[in-house]
């Protein structure tokens, strides 16, 4: 057993201590790439009744015992939860048991009151110039050492990004100089199940979100998730520990904001990996699939070869990668992200019996917001009708909807804060791997 630590600030140590990789061999080294948790495939197959859903069989459909939302604007009905029909307690119940208090799974009342409105404040102020610039940074120091002529390796730039965006906004983890530390990128976070070590980033934020937000979670994803929960939580409850005594500051922009606005330990901890948690497996999935679908040379979705000619042809013309950024890129990839969305779902609980397009929900029913399914929808034209231009499509759904009203329609209560910054990261990693194609 190791010693006790005698303080605060031993007990915490630097972080990389609680995100390091184990030079020991594991279970988790030894039963690595099983598969890839969030990968496109298994994703679907954590929720095999998606696969009965057929789309003219109406907006909402019931596939056992469970409600699907097949159609926006029935989504962000239901999303913006007006009439109060509708609770999240569902997800606070699922971190309850390893993550410990946790806002996004609470409804509008006092306890998220005192958490949610400071700590969205603080991500909707990240803007979309923010998150590009330090994406595009971190993405060509990633690719500068490449060899001359080589395929731009956009996973180095997504995981350069990341770090970055994880140290300068959270401040985890702290130095090191590495890729966040741990487990591959690549490699699955199920074999944490059996990995009682210290938490690794990002796997077990994987593992944690997946266990949390998919409505039906496979037994290991579930168990698992409550492992990673709780190294997550006791590690970050260290942390926190040690900025409430004084050894130590926390670092990153946000991080340190919301440690001087939020006086529960538990819930600063909590709100910490909630922050990450909702940004490391999100963007890194998506610009997997912008990737992907570029590469694919399917016209809707873009291609790499054109849109880096497009980028190319304005800042010739004197506009700024910015503005260049998002005029080409973010419609393609908007097409690219409602083609394969992370998350591919989110639900809520039923807290009155109503009607809903004419089906009748019951209190205690769930409610599956189908994204994947809403997106297919978005950018695949009616029978006989051209393809959509990629500038009409709104990338809304994937991020849970609108925070703030729109086309005089109630605003989307726990839509994400972060949608800007996130849109701005992606778009400074495409950028980052295009620029670097021949022209």
């Amino acid at each position: 057993m190791p010693p006790q630590p005698k303080s605060a600030h031993e007990e915490h140590a630097p972080l990389e201590h609680f995100f390091d990789e184990s030079p020991r061999p594991s279970v988790s080294a030894v039963l690595g790439g099983l598969a890839d948790l969030v990968g496109a495939s298994l994703r679907r197959a954590l929720d095999p009744r998606s696969t009965k859903l057929v789309i003219s069989r109406g907006p909402i459909q019931e596939v056992g015992g469970v409600w699907y939302i097949l159609d926006e604007d029935t989504a962000m009905e239901v999303l913006s939860n007006a009439h109060g029909r509708y609770s999240v307690r569902g997800y606070d119940q699922r971190a309850s048991r390893s993550l410990g208090p946790f806002y996004l799974g609470y409804d509008r009342g006092p306890d998220y009151d005192a958490v949610g409105p400071v700590a969205n404040e603080l991500v909707t102020a990240l803007s979309w110039e923010q998150g590009f610039r330090l994406a595009l940074t971190a993405g060509r120091e990633a690719l500068a050492g490449r060899e001359p002529g080589a395929r731009p390796d956009p996973e180095r730039v997504s995981h350069a990004a990341l770090t970055a965006a994880c140290r300068e906004w959270y401040g985890l983890p702290d130095h090191g100089g590495r890729v966040i530390p741990g487990e591959p990128w690549s490699g699955s976070p199920l074999p944490r199940l059996l990995d009682t070590g210290p938490p690794q980033c990002p796997n077990d934020f994987v593992l944690l979100s997946a266990a949390i937000f998919f409505e039906d979670p496979i037994l290991p994803v579930s168990l698992g998730g409550r492992g990673a929960g709780g190294r997550l939580r006791a590690a970050l409850r260290r942390h926190v520990r040690g900025f409430r005594l004084g050894e130590m500051d926390l670092p990153g922009s946000i991080a340190c904001e919301l440690g001087r606005r939020i006086h529960d330990d538990e819930a600063l901890a909590s709100t910490l990996i909630g922050h990450v948690m909702g940004m490391v497996p999100t963007t890194k999935e998506n610009f997997r699939a912008i990737v992907s679908a570029w590469r694919s040379h399917r016209a809707e979705l873009g291609d790499e070869a054109s849109l880096a000619a497009a980028m190319r042809a304005r800042l010739a013309g004197g506009a700024a990668e910015e503005a260049a950024a998002k005029a080409v890129l973010v419609p393609a990839m908007t097409a690219a992200m409602l083609e394969d969305p992370t998350p591919v779902e989110v639900w809520r609980t039923v807290t009155v019996d109503h009607e809903l397009r004419g089906r009748q929900l019951e209190e205690g029913d769930v409610v599956v917001i189908a994204i994947e399914r809403i997106g297919h929808q978005a950018i695949t034209p009616p029978p006989g009708c051209p393809a959509r231009d990629p500038a009409t499509l709104d990338v809304r759904p994937v991020f849970g909807g609108d925070r703030e009203p729109r086309d005089g329609r109630p605003g989307q209560e726990h839509a994400c804060p972060g949608r800007e910054a996130a849109m701005g990261l992606l778009a400074g990693m495409a950028w980052a791997v295009l620029e670097t194609l021949p022209e």
